[in-house]
């Protein structure tokens, strides 16, 4: 299951990061939160450069993988995240019920504001 997620509002990145994060440990869900960069050479002198993609959280239970968050982006905001279970294109076992009441304790943890930048989330 692909599922993408409509915040409503724009939020930064790193604020996304911290709310998803924190409804994860009240559930007592674990979170492995991951950077994901790109290497691209530049001719001249060819040296690689990393480029900064995005930022991955998957959130797992006692023993399996329940999800997988994709479309967090730490340089800029956005109104949108996905999640995502299954086999493909990450690996996930989280039913319907555990999405659910994860993206409800995301849903209150929002500030109720129009634009959410450097809030206390």
């Amino acid at each position: 299951m692909y599922r993408s997620v409509d915040i409503g509002r724009r939020i930064t990145g790193e604020a996304l990061e911290r709310i998803l994060l924190e409804a994860a440990k009240e559930l007592g869900l674990k979170a492995r939160v991951k950077d994901n960069f790109r290497g691209e050479y530049k001719l001249g002198s060819v040296t690689l450069e990393e480029r900064y993609e995005g930022t991955e959280i998957r959130l797992w239970g006692r023993v399996l993988p329940i999800a997988t968050i994709t479309g967090i982006n730490k340089e800029s905001e956005s109104d949108w995240f996905a999640v995502s279970t299954g086999v493909v294109p990450h690996l996930g076992f989280g039913s319907e019920r555990q999405i659910k009441a994860y993206l409800s304790l995301v849903s209150a943890k929002l500030p109720q504001q129009k634009r959410i930048g450097d809030t206390p989330y």
